[in-house]
């Protein structure tokens, strides 16, 4: 199950905006949309922890996802 968000609160805003003004509305969007891809910010992982939008939106935790530090692990090639 997903979690929604049902609040966008000023400091949801203020974070929101910071990003769209550092980064633009594209890469904004591809940010949520790689961790939506994500296994581990999807709770496949140890603790079943899931990201929430508040989490995305941090300002070191966005780049994080932006720079692929939680994208999925590549199947390696043998040879």
């Amino acid at each position: 199950m997903r979690s929604k968000i049902l609040v966008l609160s000023d400091i949801r805003k203020k974070h929101l905006n910071a990003r769209i003004n550092d980064h633009g509305v594209e890469k904004v969007i591809e940010v949520i949309q790689l961790a939506g891809k994500s296994d581990f910010l999807n709770g496949k992982n140890e603790k079943r922890w899931k990201a929430d939008f508040d989490f995305i939106i941090n300002p070191e935790k966005f780049i994080k996802i932006m720079e692929g530090k939680y994208n999925n692990p590549q199947p390696r090639l043998n040879g």
